[in-house]
């Protein structure tokens, strides 16, 4: 999660806070948040985070309010380029919902270390 947060970073969209947790001790999720101006106001009035576990993916959670939940881009899947979801997730933070998919095109990020170290934590959590 910390190469997220960098590459949130690279994006122009820098988390103030974020971190992993495993509410239920069987499934890992990760939040970042942001209280620096970065969701506008404008798009995200109750303010935004973004959230991963292992089972649902990437999503943006509208904090407050009615809790909408917006998945991001099919191309931001569970386990895929950490470019790819600091795109759509800056689309969105600055744009609105409305913005659409963003896509990198063919840069492809290595997914099988990450589905690797998540399944070696499941294993060790059971």
């Amino acid at each position: 999660m910390a190469a997220v947060a960098d590459a949130l970073t690279a994006w122009g969209i820098r988390p103030t806070k974020w971190w992993t947790e495993t509410p239920d001790g069987e499934q890992l999720d990760a939040v970042f948040l942001w209280d620096n101006g970065t969701p506008r106001p404008e798009h995200w009035p109750h303010g935004v985070y973004l959230g991963w576990d292992q089972r649902a993916g990437w999503q943006l959670i509208e904090a407050g309010g009615p809790r909408n939940v917006d998945r991001l881009s099919p191309d931001s899947r569970t386990y895929c380029d950490l470019r790819q979801v600091a795109a759509d997730v800056r689309a969105q933070l600055i744009h609105g919902r409305t913005s659409g998919p963003i896509t990198l095109g063919g840069d492809c990020w290595d997914v099988r270390a990450t589905q690797a170290a998540v399944e070696r934590w499941e294993t060790s959590t059971a």
